[in-house]
Parts: C-alpha cells; sequence; structure tokens
C-alpha cells in the first residue's frame, strides 16, 4: 500500500509540469496549421462555388482561447478471500487519474453587410497593385489576377462575373503581361510615386537596363510615343492620353470570380454551369485564359498530392501540391482578401462554440 500510495504521488506531481510555456509550445502550432488549413479550405471553396454560380461565404475566426483544466483522482481497490479457504489471496490495488484537459473556446462570425460587400466590390486601388509589386510579386501576376484592362488592352473583362457566354479577349494583355515581366526581370523599369502629398501619381518609368525592344513594343501595345519613357498610372475606363495611361482595375469580388473560371468542371456537371462557347461555337477552353495561372482540379487527386481540398456537390476539388504556379496565385488571392476585407467585421451574431475535452 505504501508503495501504491508513493506511485500515486509521484504520478500526480508529474501532472502538474504543464506550465504555460510547454502549453504556448504544445498549441499554438497545431492552432496555427488549423487556421491556416481551414482557410485555404474556404477561399477554395468559395471559387468552387463561384464557378457553380453559387453564392459565396466567408467565416472569419474572431478568436481563439484555449482553457487548461487539471483533473485528478485517486482510487483504491482490496479483495479478500477466506481464511477458511486452502488458499490465501489478499489483494491490494490503487490508480490515480491525472492529467490536462484542454476545452478551446472558438468565436467565428460571418462577414457580411453593407460594408463588407462595398470592399468586395470597390476596384483595387492602385496603391494596392504598388505594394504587391514592391513586395516581390510577379507584375505578370499581379495584373492578370487583379486588372480589367492596361492602356485599353483588356483582360478578359466579361470574366469578372459569373461565367460569360462568349469567349473574352484576353491574348494581346497576357503578351503585355508577360513583357512587363520580361522588363521587371531586368531591372528595366522603375514603379513608385511621385509628386507632392496628396498629390502623388503612380509612376512607370523605363531605366536604361530596358532592352530597346522591349520598350519599343511597350510603347506599341500602350498606345504611347515612340521616345516616351515616363508613363502616369492613372484609374481610367479610357486608354489615356501621351504619358498617360489607363488603368482599370478588377475588385476582389471580380478577382474571385476570374480565377473560379480556373475550377475544372465534369461533363456531367455542365447543366450547373454556364458554358463559354468560341466564335466558332465550339467549347471556351478556360484553360486559354489561366493556363501557366491558376487551375483546380476534380475528382481525381493530382500527382504529388494536394496542397488543398475540398468536397462540393458531391465531387473533390484540389490545388495540386507540385503546381507551384497555381499555389502562388492562391497566396497571392489570400493576401488580397486580407487587405481588402481581412478588417471588415459583419454585423451577424457572432458564433461561439465551447469545445469540450
Amino acid at each position: 500500500m505504501r508503495r501504491a500510495a508513493l506511485l500515486t504521488l509521484l504520478t500526480l506531481l508529474a501532472g502538474c509540469n504543464l506550465t504555460g510555456p510547454t502549453a504556448l509550445r504544445d498549441g499554438r502550432q497545431e492552432y496555427n496549421l488549423a487556421i491556416q488549413q481551414t482557410q485555404n479550405e474556404q477561399l477554395l471553396l468559395n471559387l468552387v462555388r463561384l464557378r457553380y454560380l453559387d453564392t459565396p461565404q466567408f467565416l472569419e475566426i474572431g478568436s481563439v482561447t484555449a482553457n487548461y483544466t487539471f483533473e485528478a483522482g485517486v482510487g483504491a481497490s482490496a479483495s479478500l478471500s477466506d481464511r477458511n479457504a486452502v488458499r490465501v489471496n489478499n489483494g491490494f490495488g490503487a490508480n490515480a487519474r491525472v492529467g490536462w484537459v484542454e476545452r478551446p473556446t472558438i468565436t467565428m462570425q460571418p462577414l457580411q453587410g453593407e460594408r463588407f460587400v462595398t470592399q468586395m466590390l470597390t476596384p483595387i486601388p492602385l496603391d494596392t497593385l504598388l505594394l504587391l509589386v514592391h513586395s516581390g510579386w510577379s507584375i505578370e501576376r499581379v495584373l492578370r489576377v487583379c486588372v480589367q484592362h492596361v492602356g485599353g488592352v483588356p483582360n478578359a473583362p466579361t470574366a469578372a462575373g459569373p461565367t460569360p457566354s462568349v469567349a473574352p479577349e484576353f491574348r494581346e494583355f497576357q503578351r503585355l503581361a508577360a513583357l512587363l515581366r520580361r522588363l521587371q526581370l531586368a531591372r528595366g523599369f522603375d514603379l513608385g510615386l511621385e509628386g507632392e502629398e496628396g498629390k502623388r501619381e503612380l509612376v512607370l518609368r523605363l531605366t536604361e537596363h530596358a532592352a530597346d525592344e522591349d520598350a519599343a513594343e511597350l510603347r506599341a501595345l500602350l498606345g504611347q510615343a515612340p521616345d516616351a519613357r515616363r508613363l502616369v498610372l492613372v484609374p481610367s475606363l479610357t486608354r489615356g492620353a501621351p504619358g498617360r495611361v489607363g488603368i482599370g482595375t478588377r475588385s476582389l469580388m471580380g478577382a474571385l470570380f476570374y480565377l473560379s473560371q480556373g475550377v475544372q468542371v465534369p461533363d456531367e456537371d455542365l447543366d450547373l454551369i454556364t458554358v463559354t462557347r468560341a466564335p466558332s461555337g465550339a467549347r471556351f477552353a478556360w484553360d486559354d485564359v489561366l493556363g501557366g495561372l491558376f487551375r483546380v482540379s476534380v475528382d481525381e487527386v493530382p500527382e504529388g498530392g494536394a496542397a488543398v481540398g475540398v468536397c462540393y456537390r458531391g465531387r473533390d476539388f484540389y490545388l495540386s501540391d507540385r503546381d507551384v504556379s497555381t499555389k502562388a496565385t492562391f497566396a497571392l488571392l489570400q493576401q488580397l482578401v486580407a487587405l481588402q476585407a481581412g478588417n471588415v467585421h459583419g454585423s451577424a451574431p457572432v458564433l461561439t462554440i465551447a469545445v469540450g475535452g
């Protein structure tokens, strides 16, 4: 009995070793991974919903509170035999129940209301494009996702809403975006704000590193003078003027709709979506628009596994873990959501879930 009691005491004392730093080390990474994964799944789910012409829904995690409760208990048991029996067997035992029980409380809130909808439908500011490019993002990727047109060159503008029935215009813009990426890699231009406070303008200035043929092609595509080296980028629906280039940006919802066209839809579900037709009447391939930028596979797990996956309408949709370009575009989209709508809180009641241990 003394040994059992001593063992029980030692067990109880060992159970008290969960300190604040230990709980932080054990819990923070798991919560971090769970939040990241569920955010990725929610974004992918909303892209699939838009492809099927269903309504998207965003649910924001407001807070996660992890409460740890120490629970302990001691029990004893004994068995006695009749001493008049041939064999005498007296048994004594003790047991301990000890441990920390985690009871997290998770608060979530739907993102909705007038302010949220306004943020979703407001064109992305040019300052945000500058921020993304200066953060290291490819200007080609930023322009293809965020911009409707540059200097009158259209980037599939009809794709920034429910799937169109007629094929969009996009090829000249892809050429323009690829050219700017080539200049970016060669340090062929500087992009920044110029002017006094309150009157700053976004300026693209060609540098001495820009190859003559690339600079000439850029000017021709934008309708600028053969010797132009300083171009002011202005929010506009028009082509612009000499030395000034009009840019029309998408809204965040427009960017979501645009990328949702990269969701592959099986033939059995074609009656659930709008089928886009080429001028010839043949079914238009959205891979021509989003090829090399974004693709979501359906039903079959991609080779190399899935980076993110969701189930919707009885089908499984995946981002391939080996499709680096798609994963980069998905990460860019996550940043846009954070920049455009991350500080907007819904007006609906908060949903609080207490998870029992």
